[in-house]
């Protein structure tokens, strides 16, 4: 008796896992290169305009996603919809229809700079009593916060404005900084001496550069940054007569291009003027001013921790200055859906951003790849887990974020308004996963950052990779908070483990040019086919 209910219970077993299987591969099989075409020929088309966050083509996009999500059978998980038509609407028969709905809106304060701004410098000493007037856009320029801003403050030198450990430098240590003004030299040390290579070792970008050193600034209690430029000449870039013609690959004409970068945007709810303003001086106003304080910027282009400390923190020298901002408020929304598991206090998110950087004088920058190939991704993960017809264990969040173009705003503003984080247990996220960078010969790499804290992840992926002839060539990266430039770091910040796939940078990356003929279909599809089985195994798992 009791052998025929081992073996009755052995078959039950093997039958179900069987079973399992054929589902898994029938979930697998709606993930392929025609229903990924079917929904990227849309996102990337011109229709949408590029996708720039608050435009119509957002609007659209966002529209046409929560249209997918509703044809899937995803329930909403955006925000309560208790909108009242307006009278005219109601006499074209719309009616008062509460409930939740599929989109997170969030309004933004949108900025730039004004085209008046003030900076005054002022030198006191027993020998000198001289002010200087400079001239926006032949002295200076400035990056403001989004709040018009007046000040008169003392100026401190801190060398480069730098703070890194690794490095050996602390250019604020004792440092008299709160409530005055730092003056910094531009870059990193060594970046215009071929004996010191502190420069050419850091690998940032100069924005990462410039953002560590402005958030360090204001950590320390700068009011403002007054920034001397002494390796290039940044003026050039506001010459206000064009002796020829702009002429790009994608662009000719006698007028500059305007570019989604001209403005800035931030979340309404976030307090005003968090950033400081930065400003940056001329060559020529950077070079006199060194002059007149008697600063030897060759002593500070050593790396080493033996490196010199300036002597001339202290200075005979304020600043009055007053920054004018052009600033308006626009909406924008998150597209939520969501698959109700077992468990509804353990969330899994998957999520992509949607916007791109828009239209403009005609040229649409229609962001196939980036990134419209993650939201795509996204959608048929949502596809496959439906096909499936088994309720997950955990409860899935599908998301397609904006404005991660201009700061990860949507992801973040989504996790900040979650409530009891930690209920979020992991977070995958999709950004530029169809094509092949310039290393990618084959045409099979992505890479895979991910949390520590998932430490089966590489042993998970290389096992699915295998058994289902996935071919791909996976690049690990396992830390404990993964950072970097997209919407996975809006919830690593807060310690929600994440994964984050992504295939490199390519020639198209941010032109008008990324457009979905280029894609590589096929590796697109095994990418989401693994996304889709890591999240499975994350829902199901004990």
């Amino acid at each position: 008796m009791k052998a025929k209910l081992f073996i009755l219970v052995f078959l039950y077993a093997f039958s179900s896992y069987a079973q399992t299987e054929q589902e898994i591969d029938k979930a697998l099989s709606v993930i392929n290169e025609q229903t990924l075409k079917a929904q990227m020929n849309m996102l990337a088309s011109d229709w949408m305009e590029g996708r720039e966050t608050g435009t119509k083509g957002a609007y659209l996009s966002a529209d046409y996603i929560a249209s997918i999500m509703q044809y899937m059978g995803l329930q909403p998980a955006g925000d309560f919809n208790d909108k009242m038509p307006g009278r005219m609407e109601m006499l074209k028969g719309a009616s008062y229809n509460p409930g939740p709905s599929y989109f997170q809106p969030l309004s933004l304060i949108k900025y730039k700079p004004a085209d008046e701004q003030s900076l005054r410098l002022l030198m006191r000493s027993a020998d000198k009593n001289i002010e200087w007037q400079l001239n926006y856009k032949t002295d200076f320029d400035v990056a403001p916060s989004d709040l018009p801003l007046s000040a008169r403050a003392g100026v401190v030198f801190g060398g480069y404005g730098v703070q890194e450990e690794s490095l050996g430098i602390d250019d604020f240590k004792d440092l008299p900084l709160k409530g005055k003004i730092l003056m910094r030299i531009a870059g990193m040390p060594g970046d215009d001496s071929a004996a010191n290579t502190a420069g050419a070792n850091y690998a940032r970008t100069r924005f990462s550069i410039d953002a560590r050193k402005n958030e360090a600034a204001r950590k320390f209690g700068a009011i403002a940054v007054i920034e001397l430029n002494l390796h290039k000449d940044i003026s050039i870039h506001w010459a206000g007569n064009v002796p020829f013609r702009y002429n790009y690959s994608y662009y000719e004409g006698d007028d500059p291009l305007p570019w989604t970068y001209d403005f800035r945007l931030k979340s309404a709810l976030m307090p005003p003027a968090d950033d400081i303003p930065v400003f940056r001086l001329s060559k020529r106003m950077s070079e006199k001013l060194i002059k007149e304080l008697g600063i030897q910027p060759e002593v500070l282009y050593t790396n080493t921790k033996e490196r010199k400390k300036n002597p001339k923190s202290q200075l005979p020298f304020s600043a009055e200055f007053s920054t004018m901002v052009k600033s308006e408020i626009i909406e924008c929304r998150n597209v939520l859906g969501m698959i109700e598991g077992e468990i509804t206090d353990e969330v899994i998110v998957i999520g992509a951003h949607y916007d791109h950087l828009g239209k403009y004088n005609g040229i649409v920058w229609n962001g196939a790849d980036d990134n419209a190939s993650g939201t795509v991704g996204v959608l048929s993960i949502a596809r496959a887990i439906q096909e499936l017809g088994i309720k997950p264990k955990r409860t899935l969040i599908f998301a397609a974020w904006t404005a991660e173009e201009k700061g990860l705003i949507g992801s973040r503003y989504f996790v900040d308004q979650f409530g009891d984080q930690r209920k979020i247990v992991a977070a995958l996220n999709y950004d530029m996963i169809s094509r092949n960078s310039q290393r990618d010969s084959v045409g099979r790499q992505v890479s895979l950052v991910y949390s520590n804290a998932l430490d089966k992840t590489r042993a998970i992926n290389d096992e699915f990779n295998s058994k289902h002839n996935l071919n791909l060539e996976i690049n690990y990266s396992g830390v404990d908070k993964p950072s970097g430039g997209s919407d996975h770091s809006s919830f690593s910040r807060v310690g929600v483990p994440v994964l984050w796939y992504f295939t490199g940078l390519h020639e198209d990356y941010h032109m008008p040019s990324d457009h979905a003929e280029k894609i590589n279909w096929d590796k697109f599809t095994r990418i989401v086919q693994l996304g889709f089985l890591n999240i499975w195994h994350l829902a199901q798992q004990e």
